[in-house]
């Protein structure tokens, strides 16, 4: 399926599309023709990609009673939407009596069927009493993807609530059924992403059921970790993130159920001016006193009392479950059900923790008799009962710090009992690897090879988790050791599966520590195979395992930070990825153990990378020189990070034009980079890229080409032909090709890169590219406007300006 060239338009055909198939074919054809001419083209082509029989009413209507999809004999159709259609159906083979939800899937998403048959599994471990049961699944005969799921006989959550004018503390009691069914899945690295109230139902016993966990996310999701063109969501129930096509996490479910309380409390739609709802409904008030009063009437309240009710804490609990920001919203589904717990017992909420004089209005509400009473005996006693209050004061809270330093000394304690246990069993683990080698490996007869060693570790790291001889938080440890260097070996897919199985230890343990710690080795192998979008929304997770950052995790969060700064500046959003960078480093400084231990350094590099990328050199040389100064004194120095330095130090040398000491300083690391890598080694083309562009900076366009080309065998052999990795060796050899005026084997390399060619640049070097591209196009016009583009990116080198100049100048003298 092809896409726009133009990312708006392209969004609100997508949009567009999914509000179309829940039309009648008239309704629909009405719409489309009444639409501008490139999005009416651009919509009929997404269209056009549905099996039309399939977007028809009749599609699996009466006539599809007696049909058989799997196990399953269809019954009668429940009901249809704009991801496909829901049938009553039961077991046809004799296994079982039971009756079943079956949904098909439309015909549309069938390109995403084997992902679909994969994942399913995922889906079925779902194990909640507010998630309808996943009970099985595959593709039927016409390739259409279906389910069957536990059925649930009940109504829409708001609908149910409101034909039995539910109180407000009923609808938030349901609310928190759903938050924490929400929380459950969150925690087992799911996101729902298309929460609304047809999807959440509330049966006989008045238990809330959530439906369709997870489908959102397989249709979302190919193999590559690349955003198809099913959008699965509801254009009025989607996040302000997945409005602009970026990835859904477990913050946009946080949104959508600040979406449903606010519907469910206030009768309201979404209001994308983050006005109150107190203020909305005193507008309607005004404006239309019957609509207020009917959903009032259906909350058993008046429209005043309503306003008031909802004023104060419920209005700033919605608020900050819908903030624009992701990361200004609640933490986690957890965090919302536990201020709507408060609410419910009457008890301040942590939304408005920071308002001056708010705990003490709300206990003075809560307790005003008792407090009135408390008044009247000040006023009666006087002096004495204020001398007795104020000895009683400092003995409570005399009692109080002992009470919680106590409790924190034996948390500590505990946490550094576990942790002790956990690094005995990882380091005797560790001992033991050597010893199954044998003794021919030990003594030195048959030297094992490093990979050797590994091969034997993980084998018998699965015969220790087999057995259950360590506890599930040393596996996971075991299996994040074993992923650490799988990584720094480049075998990143290998570093990826030993991550998970990290996770699965971490989540048996329900060890949040434990499996942050994991979900972090996830993101880094992700990161390396070139799955960014992947990579981030895993990081982000595991920042919600810890929910707010606190100090009983150590330097966990500000390694977090770190994370979240490399993640951001991926995604171009450099002024986030500053913000993190410095609270990570920040906070790595306040522990006096941190600043000498490899993760410090390791954060100032990336912060200094990010510096770099955000156009601050200044602050970029600031950080790399501190962590180039650290990195000799450290215990357990890592070769990797060694080359990370020494490679952005390179780059702000060629930034202050000092291309000689840029050339010097990567050939000497290119000499010891090799000795320790190997030639084909994610380092070794680091360095490789960089000695390309420093060639390309001193004008030595012959030997850049020569440099380029061996990075691109390299790259191959390293990742494979289409690796982002990869793409980008492309990019430096098409810059280098075109530099040396040698136009044939340009336009084939131009020919690879056409999406790279067409996407927007996220910085210089990717502008760069595109000039390159036009280029070897000969396109003059589109040569023009990107050097000035290239202009505007706080990244641009002196270099690549002077580069961009000479290609314009060559432009205009071959149109001449």
């Amino acid at each position: 399926m092809t896409t726009s060239s133009d990312p708006q338009l392209e969004q609100r055909a997508l949009l567009l599309f999914r509000e179309l198939l829940d039309l009648d074919e008239g309704d629909r054809a009405d719409l489309v023709t009444s639409l501008e001419p490139l999005l009416r083209e651009r919509v009929q082509a997404l269209l056009a990609h549905m099996v039309e029989d399939d977007l028809e009413p009749s599609s699996g209507g009466t006539d599809a009673a007696g049909q058989r999809i799997g196990p399953y004999l269809l019954l009668e159709r429940l009901g249809r939407g704009g991801m496909g259609e829901v049938f009553l159906a039961k077991r046809a083979d004799g296994a079982f009596d039971k009756e079943v939800a079956v949904k098909r899937i439309w015909a549309g998403y069938a390109p995403l069927a084997a992902r679909f048959v994969r994942e399913r599994q995922l889906l079925a471990r779902l194990q909640h009493p507010h998630i309808a049961q996943l009970l099985d699944g595959g593709i039927d005969e016409s390739g259409k993807p279906w389910l069957a799921m536990e059925l649930v006989r009940g109504q829409d959550i708001d609908h149910w609530c409101d034909v039995r004018n539910l109180p407000l503390a009923r609808r938030v009691e349901l609310l928190v059924q759903v938050c924490g069914a929400v929380d459950y899945a969150h925690r087992q690295l799911i996101v729902h992403r298309d929460l609304k109230p047809s999807n959440i139902l509330v049966d006989e016993d008045s238990c809330a059921k959530l439906l369709d966990f997870g489908i959102a996310r397989l249709l979302d999701d190919n193999d590559m970790g690349e955003r198809t063109l099913t959008q699965a969501m509801t254009p009025a129930w989607a996040t302000p993130e997945q409005r602009q096509g970026r990835p859904a996490t477990t913050a946009s479910d946080v949104y959508q159920l600040g979406l449903l309380a606010r519907r469910l409390l206030s009768g309201l739609p979404r209001d994308d001016t983050n006005a109150r709802m107190s203020a909305h409904v005193a507008r309607l008030r005004r404006d239309t006193p019957s609509s207020a009063d009917a959903i009032a009437m259906c909350r058993g309240l008046s429209a005043d009392s309503l306003q008031r009710h909802l004023q104060g804490d419920l209005d700033s609990i919605i608020a900050l479950a819908t903030a624009q920001d992701p990361d200004e919203r609640y933490p986690g589904a957890h965090a919302l059900a536990d201020d709507l717990k408060l609410w419910l017992a009457g008890l301040p909420v942590q939304a408005r923790s920071d308002e001056r004089g708010y705990r003490l209005r709300r206990t003075v509400r809560r307790w005003w008799p008792a407090m009135a009473a408390v008044l009247l005996a000040f006023a009666f006693i006087g002096f004495h009962v204020h001398s007795l209050r104020t000895a009683l004061g400092h003995t409570e809270r005399a009692r109080a710090r002992a009470h919680m330093a106590e409790q924190n000394a034996l948390a500590a304690q505990a946490r550094a009992e576990q942790e002790r246990n956990t690094a005995n069993a990882v380091s005797d683990y560790f001992i033991k690897m050597f010893s199954m080698l044998g003794p021919e490996a030990i003594n030195g007869d048959k030297p094992a090879t490093v990979k050797q060693l590994l091969s034997v570790g993980a084998a018998g790291l699965d015969d220790v988790e087999a057995s259950r001889e360590r506890s599930p938080e040393a596996l996971s440890a075991m299996w994040k050791s074993m992923a650490a260097v799988h990584r720094n070996l480049g075998e990143h897919q290998r570093a990826l599966e030993l991550a998970d199985k990290a996770i699965e230890n971490a989540r048996i343990a329900g060890n949040s520590v434990a499996m942050a710690e994991a979900l972090r080795a996830r993101s880094g192998a992700l990161h390396w195979l070139g799955r960014t979008d992947e990579a981030f929304e895993t990081t982000l997770q595991a920042v919600a395992q810890l929910g707010e950052y606190r100090s009983e995790y150590g330097s966990l969060p500000a390694k977090l930070h770190d994370d979240l700064s490399w993640g951001y500046r991926e995604r171009g959003e450099y002024a986030k990825a500053m913000h993190h960078a410095r609270i990570s480093i920040d906070g790595l400084r306040r522990d006096p153990q941190a600043v000498r231990r490899l993760a410090f350094v390791q954060a100032l590099n990336n912060a200094g990378d990010t510096a770099i990328a955000a156009g601050d050199f200044a602050q970029a040389r600031t950080w790399l020189e501190e962590g180039a100064r650290l990195y000799p004194q450290l215990a357990n120095p890592n070769p990797s990070t060694h080359v990370f330095l020494e490679s952005n130090l390179a780059t702000l040398d060629l930034h202050a034009g000092r291309t000689d000491a840029a050339r010097k300083r990567l050939q000497d690391l290119l000499v010891g980079t090799r000795a320790q890598f190997g030639e084909s080694h994610p380092r070794t083309d680091l360095v490789l890229t960089n000695l390309a562009l420093v060639e390309l900076a001193s004008g030595d366009a012959q030997t850049a080409v020569a440099s380029a080309r061996r990075l691109l065998a390299s790259g191959v052999s390293t990742y494979g032909a289409e690796h982002p990795y990869v793409t980008d060796a492309r990019g430096v050899l098409l810059i280098a090709l075109v530099s040396a005026n040698e136009e044939q084997e340009a336009t084939m390399v131009r020919a690879q890169l056409r999406s790279r060619c067409a996407e927007p640049a996220r910085d210089a070097h990717g502008q760069l590219v595109k000039m390159a591209c036009a280029r070897a196009d000969h396109d003059a016009d589109t040569l023009n406007a990107g050097g000035t583009a290239l202009a505007g990116f706080r990244d641009v080198m002196p270099w690549q300006q002077r580069l961009a100049e000479r290609w314009r100048g060559e432009a205009s003298s071959r149109a001449q």
